[in-house]
């Protein structure tokens, strides 16, 4: 689709333009970047656990979806 082919090109422009930054950023701050994504993780679950409470399933959908984004990179982290 053309769509997908639009958002492949806009992520594969970025990581160009900006891979060589992050991956020093990465490295200087990975400590504290660890940090802040377990941090991260755990209050999306938190929000996504209140709005299911709250029968808000599309948003306990949408941010567990974006707790699994973060699980899956610091799984990925070297």
């Amino acid at each position: 689709m053309a769509f997908d082919n639009e958002l492949d090109n806009r992520l594969e422009s970025f990581r160009k333009t900006f891979a060589g930054r992050l991956d020093r950023t990465v490295r200087q701050r990975d400590k504290e970047l660890k940090r802040r994504l377990v941090q991260e993780f755990h209050s999306h679950m938190d929000q996504a656990e209140e709005c299911a409470k709250n029968r808000d399933f599309f948003e306990a959908e949408r941010h567990t979806l974006y707790a699994e984004m973060v699980r899956d990179f610091l799984r990925g982290w070297k």
